[in-house]
C-alpha cells in the first residue's frame, strides 16, 4: 500500500492531467504513481477494453476506500474533483501520521537516554566494553522489536489499529484519522448523487 502522501500527489496529479483533456489511460500511464509497474498492468488492461469500474473494484494497491469514491466518482462523470478530494484526504491523513510519529519520539527518546545513562557506572569504572555491551543490550532488542512491528503494522491494518488504541499517544491518531476517512467517504458519495442515507451505508 503506497503512503498517504505519494497518493495525495498523484491524485492531485490525475486531477490536473484529467481537467486538462487528457484521456484516463495516458493520465494514468503519467510518471509519479503510488506503484508504477501495477499502474503500467492497469494502464494495460484498459486500453485492452478493460472497464474501469471493474479494474478498480480489484485493485489491491489502493485503499478500498478510494477504490469506492473513485467508481463512484466515474460513474457520476465526477473523477477529478473525486481525485482532489481524494488528494486533500491523504494530505490530512499524511499530517496525522507525521504528527503521530512525532508523537512517538518522546518516549523512544527516554528509553534511548536511559540506555546510555544507566550503565554509565561500568565506563566511570573504567570497562568502555562492558558499557558499549549493555547498551548494545538494552537498543539491539528495542530496535528488533521496532522493525518487526512496523512490518507487522504495513502488512495488518487491523493489528496496527489494536496496537494504536492502546497507547495513549496514538490512539488520538487512530480516531482523528477514522473521522477523516469517514468524513471523506461520507462527502464522496453524497457529492456523487447518494443520498445521506444510502451514503452512510455505504
Amino acid at each position: 500500500m503506497a503512503s498517504s502522501r505519494r497518493l495525495a500527489a498523484w491524485y492531485f496529479q490525475l486531477a490536473q492531467l484529467l481537467e486538462a483533456g487528457v484521456p484516463l489511460p495516458e493520465a494514468l500511464a503519467a510518471p509519479g504513481g503510488p506503484s508504477p509497474q501495477l499502474q503500467d498492468a492497469l494502464v494495460g488492461r484498459l486500453r485492452a477494453g478493460s472497464s474501469l469500474d471493474a479494474e478498480l473494484a480489484e485493485l489491491r494497491w489502493l485503499p478500498p476506500v478510494d477504490g469506492a469514491l473513485l467508481r463512484a466518482g466515474a460513474a457520476a462523470g465526477r473523477l477529478p474533483a473525486v481525485c482532489r478530494q481524494l488528494a486533500t484526504h491523504h494530505e490530512g491523513v499524511a499530517r496525522l501520521a507525521t504528527r503521530a510519529a512525532l508523537a512517538t519520539l518522546y518516549p523512544l527518546a527516554v528509553v534511548h537516554l536511559g540506555a546510555f545513562a544507566l550503565p554509565l557506572r561500568h565506563l566511570v569504572l573504567g570497562s568502555a566494553a562492558e558499557y558499549a555491551r549493555q547498551v548494545v543490550y538494552v537498543l539491539v532488542p528495542l530496535w528488533l522489536v521496532l522493525a518487526a512491528l512496523g512490518v507487522v503494522f504495513n502488512r495488518h491494518a487491523s493489528v496496527r489499529r489494536r496496537v494504536l488504541a492502546m497507547l495513549p499517544f496514538a490512539s488520538g491518531y487512530q480516531r482523528a484519522r477514522d473521522l477523516s476517512v469517514l468524513a471523506t467517504v461520507l462527502e464522496g458519495h453524497v457529492a456523487n448523487g447518494l443520498s445521506p442515507v444510502a451514503a452512510w451505508a455505504a
